[in-house]
């Protein structure tokens, strides 16, 4: 079982390895992760986005959104972020490698699911997606 998830991370090593070379994603940029198919959330995200930029003074973005075959609205996005589409298959694999190994200071995954889960939070003490988005995920 543990063998099999690091074998899994590896291949997540090797494909993060590749994205990052075949799209130069520069070091000091954020990486912002949209694995899950939730519209919702990811729309809280992209809203968020620029103020999370200002905040933290990053000039560029790359938004690696996992590819479920469904139609992503860019309308709101400026033009210092890059969108880059992944398949589902290999956004997983780079999470489990991101699970053991935290390769990117700045890069953020917007789910509340991965890496580490926080669904549960929703709804307790009048916490909402607008909220978890600003003060956990972009914190």
């Amino acid at each position: 079982m543990v063998f099999a998830y690091i074998k899994m991370a590896w291949k997540g090593r090797r494909a993060w390895l590749k994205l990052d070379k075949a799209h130069a994603l520069r070091e000091k940029s954020a990486i912002v992760f949209m694995p899950d198919d939730d519209s919702e959330l990811n729309y809280c995200a992209l809203k968020h986005l620029d103020q999370y930029l200002k905040k933290h003074y990053l000039a560029s973005c790359a938004l690696l959104i996992a590819d479920h075959g469904d139609k992503f609205e860019s309308e709101n996005i400026g033009e210092e972020v890059k969108v880059i589409f992944v398949p589902a298959e290999t956004m997983e694999l780079i999470l489990c490698y991101y699970r053991l190994v935290n390769f990117r200071e700045r890069l953020k995954v917007i789910s509340l699911n991965d890496p580490y889960g926080s669904r549960g939070l929703l709804k307790k003490d009048g916490v909402d997606i607008d909220y978890m988005v600003v003060n956990y995920i972009y914190r």
